[in-house]
């Protein structure tokens, strides 16, 4: 006599919400049949028809084009119960692995992450096989070079759910100068923006009035208070703003107060001329600890995250400062060593 399955008795609805909170807490999944939803599906007969019928399962998709086959789920996607080496070269496979997997979406918003390593584009048919779900389209992620970007970018849109867009041209700098890109302005619902080079320097075309008054989240560079101030006036909604390339020394006009929850800055010396009192979240490189006390006093911030990011030259961790006046309250205090990158 078999043992009985309770997990077998749980209601269709219960198992369908337990898959979906098997999924990455980010929702950027990376089909592999060891990993949710592909190793779900392959469990049973009953746990297969339920994942394929949670279309939350399938609004997401993470992939990375290089020299190794990095998905060897793609059997279990496409019904085969035994998995085993692939026929074909997965490149061959890719676009008809996401028209499947975002027709099991069935009309839910779609994350969509495609990632091209240094020297490499996109297999054949990837952009005509997303472009047939562009209004479902919720957050692209894509690094690819300009080839690909070309291509992409004439997709017309417009693009009824897209809230979040970031591209990265992998192989040229300043690549967006002298575009029109249509999922930027063809999407009126778009909240958080980032376009980088290939030296992840964040860039934007043209103007910066362009941008969308609708952003929420933004990552550009800038090197003067007066092009924030501009900036800020122009997009009313901003809580989150990344100045994280923004290299220059700000010093060419008065102190600015403004409303953001989260600042990133790499230069610290932009801490002389802002004050934000409502900023929940700061992340520095800090090359003074003084002008970043300075800052933060004159501020009367509450922090929920203080992040101090140093280079990785440092032989020891610089202590998080504990003898701060009792006037600035945080919660958290992390200190990050990043990994050097040097480009080629």
């Amino acid at each position: 006599m078999s043992a009985r399955i309770f997990a077998l008795d749980l209601p269709f609805e219960l198992i369908s919400q337990i898959f979906v909170a098997c999924l990455p807490l980010r929702r950027r999944v990376r089909p592999h049949r060891r990993r949710a939803p592909l190793n779900l599906a392959s469990i049973c007969s009953q746990w297969r028809a339920i994942a394929i019928a949670t279309p939350e399962l399938w609004a997401s998709v993470y992939l990375e084009f290089h020299d190794i086959v990095a998905y060897d789920g793609i059997q279990t996607l496409l019904g085969f119960t035994e998995p085993g080496p692939l026929q074909e070269p997965f490149q061959d496979n890719t676009a008809a692995l996401i028209h499947l997997w975002f027709t099991r979406a069935a009309g839910h918003t779609l994350s969509i992450s495609l990632i091209c390593t240094k020297n490499h584009r996109l297999p054949c048919d990837v952009l005509e096989a997303i472009e047939a779900f562009f209004p479902q389209w919720g957050r692209i992620e894509l690094g690819i070079p300009m080839a690909d970007f070309i291509a992409f970018n004439r997709i017309a849109g417009p693009f009824p759910s897209l809230r979040s867009l970031s591209i990265q041209v992998t192989d040229r700098l300043h690549p967006f100068h002298g575009f029109h890109i249509q999922s930027i302005f063809q999407s009126p619902q778009l909240q958080a923006l980032q376009l980088r080079d290939k030296n992840s320097a964040h860039t934007f075309p043209n103007n910066p009035t362009a941008i969308p008054r609708t952003l929420t989240a933004f990552q550009i560079g800038l090197s003067s208070l007066t092009q924030l101030a501009d900036l800020l006036g122009h997009l009313p909604r901003l809580s989150h703003l990344d100045l994280g390339t923004s290299y220059g020394a700000p010093l060419d006009g008065p102190s600015l107060s403004v409303s953001l929850d989260t600042l990133l800055v790499t230069n610290d010396r932009w801490l002389n001329g802002l004050i934000i009192p409502t900023r929940k979240h700061l992340d520095v490189w800090p090359s003074v600890e003084t002008s970043l006390l300075t800052f933060l006093v004159h501020s009367q911030c509450h922090l929920t995250t203080l992040s101090l990011g140093y280079p990785s030259i440092y032989s020891t961790q610089p202590c998080c400062p504990i003898a701060w006046p009792r006037s600035l309250s945080f919660e958290r205090c992390r200190s990050i060593f990043p990994t050097m990158v040097v480009s080629a």
